[in-house]
C-alpha cells in the first residue's frame, strides 16, 4: 500500500489511519517523526491470509514523502528560515546562472 504525505507531516510525525485487507477494518499507525521517502511500515498479521492457514501475512506501508511544487510567499520565508537554522546558506544560484545566460 502506498501512502503520500507531505514534508511537515514526515518532519513531524503524525497519526493515520490505514484501511487492512479484511473488509471494513481499520487500524490508526503512529508515523514517527523523521520518516524518510520511500520507508516502509510493517502491520504484523494485517495483510492476506497464508495459503496453507496458519494466520495471515504482514501488511507493508511505503511511504512517499511529496515535496511541493509550489510555495506562497510566506512558506518560501519559513523554508528559507529552516535552511538556515539547519546550517544550509540559501543563495539564489538559479537566477543568477539564468541572468548570466540573458547577456
Amino acid at each position: 500500500m502506498q501512502n503520500d504525505f507531505n514534508l511537515s507531516s514526515t518532519a513531524l510525525g503524525t497519526d493515520i489511519e490505514v484501511s487492512l485487507l479484511e473488509e471494513n477494518k481499520t487500524k490508526v499507525i503512529s508515523i514517527p517523526p523523521g520518516t524518510q521517502n520511500n520507508g516502509t511500515y510493517r502491520i504484523p498479521g494485517g495483510g492476506i491470509p497464508r495459503l496453507r492457514g496458519g494466520g495471515r501475512g504482514n501488511h507493508i506501508i511505503h511511504f512517499s514523502v511529496e515535496t511541493p511544487k509550489f510555495l506562497n510567499k510566506r512558506q518560501k520565508e519559513l523554508y528559507k528560515e529552516l535552511a538556515e537554522i539547519d546550517g544550509h546558506s540559501f543563495t539564489d544560484t538559479l537566477k543568477g546562472l539564468f541572468q548570466k545566460l540573458k547577456m
